[in-house]
């Protein structure tokens, strides 16, 4: 059962970042030029956000006030190290678009989306070394 809870996790977690990343692209008009470092930021703070309330609510279901309590602190360090390092995929991303460079499009997709997996493992890996070192 808990393998389905992250699945589901993390399938809502990715396309509400999406969604974010699409309204600041679309609505806002945004950095319309480099969408990777618009969208990635959104992308990797949602996915860090939702592995470490799952992660939470999952540890002790029960309790759901106290389990706010408990993420506070966790989903600010998920939001400072998602946010950083979303843009520094984004960025990472959007250079290897350049033409100059002229990497085939899917190497840089799997670059980036590679990029994002290990910040949101990051963000949520040091937001839980705070929290058990306290």
């Amino acid at each position: 059962m808990r393998i389905y809870l992250y699945i589901l996790a993390g399938i809502t977690s990715a396309l509400i970042g999406w969604n974010i990343g699409q309204f600041f692209l679309t609505d806002l008009g945004l950095l319309k030029q480099f969408p990777e470092i618009t969208l990635f930021p959104c992308i990797a703070i949602s996915l860090a956000f939702g592995m470490i309330l799952n992660e939470i609510f999952i540890s002790n279901p029960t309790r759901p006030k106290r389990s706010f309590q408990t993420a506070q602190k966790p989903l600010l360090i998920a939001l400072g190290l998602g946010t950083v390092s979303g843009l520094i995929a984004g960025i990472i991303s959007q250079i290897l678009f350049l033409p100059i460079i002229r990497v085939p499009t899917p190497i840089v997709r799997t670059l980036g989306w590679l990029l994002i997996g290990s910040s949101v493992g990051i963000a949520e890996g040091l937001s839980w070394r705070y929290e058990s070192s306290r």
